[in-house]
């Protein structure tokens, strides 16, 4: 990540999100009262004191304590000493406290909210009828959203429709998300290779078939492109929509929409097709 000397407006919006995505008002250090959408209370400044002019134009100059829950992969918590985190830490006057929870694990987070611990922000991926019902998580204003975080959808609304992230935040009819999106979500999956491994293996171009293709697979596999003198790589660590593509495979030509196993269909047993795809 970049260092800048202002504050950069795409992290702005990340920090916010941190604070106001999902509010709950699960019982908390404040007690058993719904959550606002104020920040979280404010632990000690630890920040010098200086020009009162400046500090008042200092959109950091407050501390903020921020409980939040992210996404992690399944059993791999999240690093609490990631330089991530401590960037933002630094650059935007707040602490960011991860509780130990594995969100693909719903028993130890469903634990986590019954021993009354809540955060400011959550990922959580499963049935969240229920937790609204029980009070966990707090109904968001959409407009109050719009009015504190006007850089986040100002950027939000360039790429999809108002109706349409409305749509994607509710509930029965009840906000409870702050909506997100990305440039990587709108874009298509791009195949990488290792150019090093090309030069040393003495492959100098791009594959342009599929024949190429696989040839270059074999060599990454079985002639030590690492020149480690160990026989431990592999030619790719997935085939997906490269391969398939490229035969046509993976994309339905079911006209009434009708639910179908791609799998059995006849293309998939033709050749040189199948074959291809088993040597790679």
């Amino acid at each position: 990540m970049r260092k800048l000397n202002k504050p950069n407006k795409m992290a702005i919006m990340i920090a916010t999100l941190l604070i106001f995505t999902l509010m709950l008002n699960a019982c908390s250090k404040n007690g058993n009262n719904p959550a606002t959408t104020n920040s979280p209370e404010p632990a000690a400044t630890s920040a010098p004191a200086g020009n009162n002019s400046e500090e008042s134009n200092d959109p950091f100059a407050e501390h903020l304590e921020i409980t939040w829950i992210g996404f992690n992969w399944g059993g791999a918590m999240i690093d609490p000493n990631n330089p991530t985190k401590k960037v933002i830490e630094e650059k935007f006057n707040v602490t960011i406290i991860s509780p130990p929870v594995d969100i693909h694990n719903i028993e130890q987070y469903n634990l986590y909210l019954a021993e009354g611990k809540s955060a400011d922000y959550m990922f959580y991926p499963w049935e969240k009828k229920k937790l609204i019902a029980d009070g966990v998580f707090r109904e968001l204003d959409p407009d109050e959203m719009r009015s504190k975080m006007p850089n986040w959808f100002k950027v939000l609304e360039s790429m999809i429709p108002e109706e349409v992230w409305k749509a994607r935040s509710q509930i029965d009819g009840k906000f409870y998300y702050v909506p997100t999106s990305s440039y990587n979500s709108f874009t298509t999956f791009v195949a990488g290779v290792r150019k090093d491994w090309m030069d040393n293996v003495g492959v100098s171009e791009f594959p342009k078939t599929m024949e190429e293709y696989h040839d270059l697979l074999r060599k990454f596999t079985f002639e030590d492109p690492d020149k480690n003198g160990k026989n431990d790589t592999y030619g790719t660590s997935g085939i997906g929509g490269y391969m398939y593509g490229a035969y046509g495979l993976g994309v339905s030509d079911n006209k009434d929409l009708s639910p179908i196993m791609l799998t059995i269909k006849e293309k998939y047993t033709q050749e040189p097709s199948l074959n291809n795809i088993r040597k790679c």
